[in-house]
């Protein structure tokens, strides 16, 4: 009674009238904006947002969401499309990934509400069909905003398995949780929701944190492929269901180790034979120049595809790989910059310093006017041609001279969180979204006057917002050099022609030195000429041993001069 009473008075939504009948919404949807894609997927967005204070009856409103949703299809595509519109830098458009974000998840608000406000236990057939597209619908919404966090390297909140959990066991309340439906009136493929549920699921196995943003998005597109080999169950096993969703402990889709006791209500699901067709894909990705059709929608090149399949095919193994080395808890502060060229300045602003050169001698000038002569024995003042012996505290002061005229922002300050013998732990203090996995990263301590090299092997924003990095440390002192293609009129004896190419490189002196160069410019085929300050050298590059985002790791040897045209 008192719910009746309550609901005579409860207030009426602006959109109540427009979505209460079938005529009244055909004229709602012939209003909404077509284009730009970005407007009509947000109109649509907040009629879903809004859907739990709706006053229209349950059928009305479920049926009124399913009809919006098929509207503003056709602009989720196209913004799915120009998520990569700068591709080869791996840059996500923020505009699109926002607003594909938002409808996606109220997509998950809008279908949820309305499936909770119908009685399981009533309804004709017509209405179950809905209900069952509507829960399928919700749960696609919520692996593909699963997608896009990871593609932010953002993890999902705990909270985001447990409205996944409620989607299916309200699902399975109303007996749909396997029916078997096209989701989009032109879409052939058909799925279920509890096979979205098992996407969303294996997708979170991946490594997720080492790929590309182009790579995150071609994981699910693999997966989608194979989705009919992926496996769910109620009991562990370690060759067939070696993954776990605990509902009674953090819901994160992991890894079950045998031995480990079962609790009751887990559940635990596989790849099937899905991992066998990646392991042949990666067979036939050895010797192919371009990537399948089907993996169009990800832009991803043949190499990125080739390093793909060697990462899934690693942590999907029955054995997957794990840490060779101990880290050790470690705090502290680095500071960071990016971008190969400034970290070639950088390099070369550490060498100046640890000679004894700073910005500050460029007031130097033995026949200044009004200038204090000095004798060359006087510590105050120096030359810049001689040398000297610094102490780690003056080297440190040029250095930080140097640095200070490079533009604010420049470089970052992140803490450290954990060390190892090759690598180290951080947490990125700003937004720092331009961190990528492959990334060339130069770091030093604040009281150190030399830069060392690492490169980016995780990334991972936690859900309280910390962007935990892993990079590891590349081996050698890193200095600046420029390498030179070899003219082939050049002989030994002659003086150094002006060089048609050249590019600046960064050297790592080691036991076996090698080069890192933008990505490329290495070619077995050519000879080059390395330059080392004054010093010049014929060399042979033979091989890249590591492929980065932004650079190349060459081995090289040096050749005869007689040998180097």
């Amino acid at each position: 009674m008192w719910k009746r009473i309550f609901g005579m008075h409860k207030a009426v939504h602006a959109l109540d009238r427009e979505l209460a009948t079938q005529r009244a919404l055909r004229r709602f949807i012939e209003g909404l904006p077509a284009a730009p894609p970005e407007v009509s997927l947000q109109a649509v967005a907040a009629v879903f947002e809004a859907a739990p204070e709706l006053g229209v009856a349950p059928a009305a409103r479920l049926q009124a969401l399913c009809e919006l949703d098929e509207f503003a299809r056709p602009s989720c595509r196209v913004l799915a499309e120009r998520l990569f519109d700068n591709s080869p830098k791996q840059a996500l458009c923020d505009a699109q990934w926002q607003r594909l974000h938002q409808y996606h998840r109220a997509l998950d608000i809008g279908y949820r509400a309305a499936i909770d406000a119908i009685d399981p236990r009533g309804g004709d057939s017509e209405l179950r069909a809905r209900v069952a597209l509507a829960a399928c619908r919700a749960m696609h919404a919520m692996a593909h905003c699963h997608v896009l966090l990871r593609m932010r390297y953002r993890e999902p909140a705990a909270t985001s398995w447990q409205t996944i959990e409620r989607l299916l066991a309200t699902s399975r309340a109303h007996s749909v949780a396997n029916a078997l439906l096209a989701l989009y009136p032109d879409e052939t493929d058909e799925t279920t929701l509890e096979r979205e549920y098992l996407l969303a699921a294996a997708f979170e196995t991946a490594p997720n944190a080492t790929l590309l943003p182009a790579q995150v998005r071609a994981v699910d597109l693999i997966l989608r492929r194979h989705a009919d080999e992926l496996r769910l169950g109620e009991t562990f096993d370690a060759a067939l269901m070696p993954f776990a969703l605990d509902r009674a402990g953090d819901l994160r889709p992991r890894r079950w180790l045998k031995g480990l006791a079962c609790r009751p209500g887990m559940r635990f699901f596989g790849l099937g034979q899905a991992y066998a067709h990646i392991i042949a894909e990666r067979s036939r990705a050895a010797s192919a120049r371009t990537t399948p059709e089907w993996l169009a929608p990800s832009r991803l090149s043949v190499e990125r595809y080739r390093d793909l399949l060697e990462a899934l095919t690693s942590q999907w193994a029955l054995e997957p790989p794990a840490r060779r080395q101990r880290r050790e808890p470690t705090a502290g502060e680095v500071r960071i910059a990016h971008d190969f060229t400034l970290i070639r300045r950088l390099i070369g602003f550490g060498e100046l310093a640890r000679t004894g050169r700073s910005l500050e001698y460029d007031r130097f000038s033995a026949y200044g006017i009004n200038g204090m002569v000095r004798g060359h024995h006087d510590a105050q003042l120096r030359a810049p041609t001689e040398a000297r012996t610094l102490s780690t505290e003056e080297a440190l002061h040029n250095l930080e001279t140097f640095e200070r005229a490079l533009e604010p922002g420049t470089t970052e300050i992140w803490k450290v969180t954990d060390t190892s013998e090759s690598g180290l732990g951080a947490e990125a203090m700003g937004t720092s979204i331009w961190v990528k996995p492959g990334m060339l990263i130069a770091s030093r301590s604040p009281a150190n006057a030399q830069w060392a090299l690492s490169v980016v092997r995780r990334v991972n924003r936690a859900a309280d917002g910390a962007l935990r990095v892993g990079l590891c440390k590349l081996p050698g002192s890193p200095r600046g050099v420029r390498v030179t293609v070899n003219d082939g009129k050049q002989t030994a004896g002659a003086a150094p022609t002006a060089p048609t190419l050249h590019y600046d490189a960064i050297m790592l002196a080691a036991d076996e030195p090698s080069l890192l160069l933008p990505p490329g410019v290495f070619d077995p085929v050519w000879r080059y000429t390395l330059t080392i300050g004054n010093r010049r050298e014929f060399i042979r590059m033979h091989r890249c041993s590591e492929c980065g985002f932004d650079f190349e790791r060459i081995d090289y040897a040096i050749v005869p001069a007689q040998q180097a045209a």
